[in-house]
């Protein structure tokens, strides 16, 4: 047996295996394991945990102990986030449990060992030997130690007066500590050192200061200080020697400095930086010199910085909420951290607020608010930062609820359909948005907001616009307070008295000549109406009287065998005891089309020859005829083919690649008819097509110059040869005219075995391949079986029309069509589809490429994917037939809202609104559900991006796969080792590795997430495809998100773009962070 064959058969057998076992739905197995992880203090930490089966849940145990979520620690979905890392409280071994829906089954992950890397703020150099200053003296030893702390071991670099000190002889370190040997006046100045290690680096803020003392040198009595200044201001380093004859002050190189605009130099050694900036930061150094001594100038230096502080905002305060309120239920216990911005000093953090707007008490920045209480806690709240550049703050108001109260129910109401009803519930409770109000009609909660119901949160009131009789029932108001449970008012009943009305409105009717028909008219109210046909004769009338082939059965009009004359306007009336209502439609007769002259099929013809293929038609009114080749329309060279005004179609001169299926279409407004007929073109021997160079008169005489220059005698050898060919050629022509006239040929030579020369177009399982590229009869009847997977999605391409080009894609052109058939209530009206066309089926990658669409879209069922209609697969070229939306493409829309939006006119307004973050968060939210249902099904989507989104009229978006990479968004896509990629929304390993997967996917979403908050713009719009390139290698692409995009929008993105893939969210994750997100927005 071919060993392929049993690879294939053990194959399937543990596919079948690991599917009916991974259906239990008891069963469960861990696929992505949490990993030991190393977090920098004040970082963040996804620690991912990945199961089987979805139906399980997730908790998480830190040492063995079950871990108790807070806002800085807490489970998203199966993976747990620790945001700013505490090394005190988040060291330590942490294992993912899963645990079954019953309860009965759980498992328990590996621990992972989490490790937080740190490193002291505080630095100072300290005298280690000699124990004290006093004891320093000249040709002895001294050593100084750097003091800090910090995971993993610090490294130390030390510097005197600003330069760095090397491993010498002189100067030996070691761990921490720095020994100088054999000190003297050499050595004097201001010994600083700088620790580093991967959680950052830090200056020593206490330093040490080395002055040897004696009269041949001068000897430092003020030593300068390091200072930090706000700019624009004038800081002042002071500076004495004894025993010196000149101090001068340096700017790191330059200098002496001298008395001008920017430093003034006082005579007792002070020195001033005026109006300092960023230009003026940096080291400072006090020069003491001492004429005629041999020891060097004295040096002692200090450090001059700017002082600023960080902006704060939403983040600052944690938990983090989008909106300006915080709301606490009455008697509710609630902790507020603020976390102190960057600056330098280091910025203090106070509490301010409350009723009276006072100073509060508050630890390490944490205010605690304890049994809250509407006259101790509702106010606003701030947080306030301040150090020497300035303070910033951040703050949120605070509402404190009671439970709600509804003091007067809806009441029940009677109105008439078409009007306007407005119920109204009255309550007393804490103010919106901590309390909101919502209605209920039977089972279903009222949308807030739509063209026919508005429901406003604040006050309770519900108003239904044109009422309608399908409103009527019972309604309730349905308060939610925050903080307490929801209270439901009692239910009031809306009667709605029925207007008379038609149901559905009789419109235009088109009747088919000789057919039996029927006009239907319904209509309905308060009371059953009675419906009359009559007819407006020729002059004007009405007339009930109807031909006896026309009958009014209860106000429908049944027509038995439909004649010119019953053309014309009819009016059907219903009325009752209250209203009468009319309505005039138009009839009209007309006839199908039909052919009358249908071309032959086969048709064969000589190559060079002319021919003519005929068609015509008639129907009522006279049908139009439109021409296609292979199902192109007008897919002909104009210059060689005409369609005569009789309908036929006209090839002066025919080509080889006139070869091909011919159609002829027949339309009017009942419909179109179309027959098919294929053109066999026959090789004549030495025949040349003619093209514009053969009517150039120049090329002639310049290719008979060129070629005597040559050779006269090659010359007059081509002429033979002419001759020759020419003779053979004419005695060939008269050969095949005899046989014509003969009656051996009917139209044009045929092969002289009699058999057709045409050979079947390659289908696409013809082109089903083994995996080293031969056909075998195993690879035959796997493409009988897949043949007939294929079958039930056959449609029959002759139901396509108006082929509307969109671009081109990897394997062909993709089209917008009109596809009949769809509906079942009326076979004949069109729905609009995306095609994919097989162009390049020879190619293996293109066929593979379509092949995987197909499985794709026909294989996931969702809202929020796109559905596959069908295959064309009955002729070239293949057409994979996709859902489309009234609005087509995410990307046109998103570029419709901004504000340079060009349109084609050039005019400059928006065509559509910009969203809102609620509506912006929705359709993030539908992306995730329809690619969370294609990684379900284990495909990867490989070009997940805006344009591969298709958006409806309702905001509601589903994923798609144009792939427009040849032209129409050719500019998105970037050629790199042979393949065509969308480089800009693609991570490293799918790029460089050509690894795609889930993961990748989950990238490209979060690029997804960026265009559809940056509206429209294509990631990296700063940076060209190279330095895209180049930086994503290096791994140093930087997002820069706008400023409307929340917070919370920010955070997800960055898990989902994580150069690393293990540190990606699953799209579950994704989906229950923003539900957790929309359920946040509508509360």
């Amino acid at each position: 047996m071919d060993i392929r064959k049993i690879w294939y058969f053990w194959t399937s057998c543990l596919l079948i295996f690991g599917i009916t076992q991974g259906s239990d739905e008891t069963s469960f197995k861990f696929l992505t394991l949490p990993q030991s992880s190393v977090v920098v203090e004040g970082h963040h930490l996804v620690l991912e945990c990945v199961g089987s089966n979805p139906a399980f849940k997730y908790s998480w145990t830190q040492n063995g102990a079950p871990l108790i979520g807070s806002y800085r620690k807490y489970v998203s979905g199966s993976d747990l986030i620790i945001r700013r890392a505490d090394r005190h409280l988040d060291e330590g071994k942490y294992a993912c449990v899963a645990t079954s829906p019953d309860g009965d089954l759980t498992e328990t992950s590996e621990p992972a060992t989490v490790t937080v890397h740190w490193i002291r703020d505080k630095v100072e150099v300290q005298l280690v030997a000699p124990d004290s200053k006093d004891k320093i003296s000249a040709g002895h030893d001294v050593t100084l130690r750097c003091h800090v702390e910090g995971i993993p071991d610090v490294k130390v670099e030390w510097y005197r007066n600003g330069e760095r000190l090397s491993k010498t002889d002189k100067h030996v370190t070691k761990g921490k500590k720095l020994h100088v040997k054999n000190v003297n006046p050499n050595d004097n100045g201001v010994y600083r050192c700088v620790a580093i290690n991967t959680a950052g680096v830090v200056n020593s803020e206490v330093n040490f200061v080395l002055r040897l003392t004696g009269t041949k040198w001068a000897e430092i009595q003020t030593v300068p200080q390091d200072k930090v200044a706000v700019k624009g201001s004038a800081p002042m380093f002071h500076c004495q020697y004894t025993n010196y004859d000149v101090l001068e002050w340096y700017f790191h190189d330059t200098g002496p400095l001298t008395n001008s605009s920017s430093f003034t130099v006082y005579k007792n050694g002070s020195l001033v930086i005026h109006n300092v900036d960023a230009s003026k930061e940096g080291q400072y150094s006090c020069v003491g010199i001492k004429a005629d001594s041999p020891e060097p100038p004295q040096t002692f230096s200090a450090q001059l910085s700017l002082a600023y502080l960080d902006p704060m905002n939403s983040s600052s305060i944690e938990p983090t909420f989008d909106s300006p309120y915080r709301i606490l239920a009455e008697h509710s216990h609630s902790v507020f951290h603020c976390i102190a911005p960057q600056g330098r000093p280091t910025p203090k953090v106070t509490w301010w607020g409350g009723p009276h707007n006072t100073s509060l008490p508050s630890h390490d920045g944490k205010l605690t608010i304890k049994d809250a209480s509407l006259s101790r806690h509702a106010g606003y709240y701030s947080c306030v930062a301040e150090n020497l550049a300035g303070s910033q703050r951040a703050g949120f108001s605070i509402i404190v609820t009671a439970p709600p109260v509804i003091m007067s129910p809806p009441q029940p109401l009677t109105v008439d359909e078409g009007t306007r009803a407005v119920l109204r519930c009255i309550v007393s409770s804490a103010p919106y948005p901590a309390t909101e109000i919502r209605w209920k009609k039977g089972e279903t909660i009222l949308p807030l907001d739509s063209a026919h119901t508005v429901s406003h949160l604040a006050n309770g009131t519900l108003v239904i616009n044109d009422v309608e009789f399908g409103d009527r029932g019972e309604y309730v108001c349905m308060v939610n307070t925050t903080g307490h449970d929801v209270v439901v008012s009692r239910p009031a009943m809306l009667q709605v008295i029925e207007k008379l009305k038609f149901s559905p409105k009789p419109g235009p009717k088109k009747l088919e000549l000789g057919s039996n028909d029927k006009i239907h008219c319904k209509a309905k109210g308060a009371e059953q109406p009675i419906i009359k046909w009559a007819r407006i004769n020729s002059y004007g009338d009405l007339s009930t009287s109807f031909p006896s082939h026309i009958e009014d059965v209860n106000g429908t009009l049944h027509i038995n065998g439909v004649t010119m004359q019953d053309k014309g306007k009819y009016v059907c009336t219903a009325s009752n005891s209250e209203a009468s209502i009319n309505v005039t439609i138009d009839v009209d007769v007309v006839i199908s089309p039909k052919f009358t002259v249908v071309p032959e099929d086969p048709i064969e013809a000589y190559e060079g020859y002319s021919i003519m293929i005929n068609c015509a038609a008639e129907g009522l009114p006279q049908p139009n005829l439109q021409w296609d080749k292979n199902a192109n329309m007008n897919d002909f060279d104009r210059s060689r083919i005409e369609v005569l005004q009789n309908g036929s179609l006209f090839i002066t001169e025919v080509h080889r690649g006139d070869e091909g299926k011919y159609g002829c279409t027949a339309g009017n407004i009942k419909g179109l008819k179309r027959v098919e007929t294929t053109l066999i073109v026959r090789t004549t021997e030495g025949f040349q097509p003619r093209s514009p160079d053969d009517l150039d008169p120049s090329s002639l005489p310049r290719t008979m110059a060129i070629t005597l220059s040559i050779a006269a005698g090659y010359l007059l050898l081509v002429f033979g040869l002419m001759a020759w060919c020419r003779a053979r050629r004419r005695k060939r022509k008269l050969i095949y005219l005899q046989e014509a006239n003969n009656g051996g040929v009917e139209a044009g030579p045929a092969d002289a075995s009699g058999v057709n020369l045409t050979q079947p177009k390659e289908t696409l399982e013809m082109r089903v391949k083994d995996a080293d590229g031969t056909e075998t009869a195993q690879s035959a009847s796997s493409n009988q079986s897949k043949r007939s997977g294929y079958d039930k999605f056959a449609f029959d391409r002759r139901n396509l029309s108006n082929m509307m080009l969109l671009g081109s894609g990897e394997f062909g052109d993709v089209y917008l069509v009109q596809a009949r058939g769809l509906k079942t209530s009326d076979p004949e009206e069109t729905t609009v589809l995306m095609a994919k066309s097989l162009v390049r089926s020879k190619d293996d990658e293109a066929l593979h490429e379509f092949k995987r669409e197909i499985d794709l879209f026909s294989k996931v069922d969702h809202a929020h994917v796109v559905k596959m209609i069908g295959i064309c697969r009955d002729g070239d070229p293949h057409y994979l037939l996709l859902e489309y939306t009234d609005w087509g493409d995410l990307k046109q829309f998103l570029l419709a809202t901004r504000k340079d939006f060009k349109d084609k006119g050039g005019q400059g307004k928006p065509k559509v609104r910009s969203l809102s973050s609620g509506q912006a968060v929705t359709m993030v939210l539908q992306a995730a559900l329809g690619l969370e249902a294609i990684s379900e099904k284990r495909f990867i989507h490989k070009d997940v991006a805006a344009r591969n989104v298709l958006i409806s009229s309702d905001l509601s978006v589903k994923i798609s796969l144009s792939g427009l990479s040849q032209n129409t968004y050719q500019k998105e896509y970037y050629k790199y080792r042979n393949a065509i990629l969308p480089l800009r929304w693609l991570p490293y390993e799918a790029v460089f590795d050509d690894e795609f997967s889930t993961k990748s996917d989950v990238y490209s979403f979060g690029c997804l997430m960026w265009e559809i908050f940056n509206k429209g713009e294509w990631p990296f719009p700063d940076l060209t495809d190279e330095q895209v390139l180049s930086q994503l290698e290096s791994k140093k692409l930087s997002w820069k998100h706008s400023s409307r995009t929340p917070e919370y929008i920010v955070a997800l993105h960055e898990q989902c773009t994580h150069s690393h893939p293990h540190q990606r969210l699953t799209f579950s994750s994704i989906v229950t962070q923003l539900r957790d997100v929309m359920v946040n927005l509508n509360s």
